[in-house]
């Protein structure tokens, strides 16, 4: 029974110890009047105890990114030190967006897909402008939100 103590502990432990690495990255622009922007977001990623963290600075790709309704995705050099960003799949994140710019911008989520086929989803219920951060935090899977 002690040998089966052990086994079971085992099982209980081992899914804290799970890691996944960020391969890809999700910003969706909300599709209402004005929601699209011409400025620039970058990201902060961090663990929720913010010890362990990436930046993405002025996250760009060859299409254009954050017009209304879009979904812009972003893989590889892209992501720039969050590529393989590692994280446990037990803990909770926190995304800081910096919006840079005069326009505006309204987004609906940003959403971070893991090599283990898990994403955490991070929902935005503010519009941005000018020079703001704003802090969101994310979840597994896909939370309960209004359109």
């Amino acid at each position: 029974t002690s040998k089966m103590k052990s086994v079971f502990i085992i099982f209980l432990i081992l899914p804290l110890a799970i890691a996944s690495k960020l391969t890809e990255l999700q910003i969706k622009t909300r599709n209402v009047a004005d929601a699209g922007m011409n400025g620039f977001l970058s990201l902060n990623i961090c663990m929720a105890n913010e010890s362990i963290c990436c930046t993405i600075i002025d996250i760009d790709s060859s299409l254009d990114d954050f017009e209304p309704g879009h979904l812009d995705d972003y893989t590889g050099e892209q992501l720039v030190e969050c590529a393989g960003f590692e994280v446990s799949e037990n803990d909770t994140f926190r995304v800081t967006i910096f919006h840079r710019g005069a326009d505006a911008w309204f987004g609906q989520y940003v959403r971070l897909l893991m090599d283990s086929g898990i994403y955490f989803q991070c929902p935005i219920t503010f519009w941005m402008d000018d020079d703001e951060i704003k802090n969101i935090d994310c979840v597994i899977g896909i939370p309960n939100l209004q359109e």
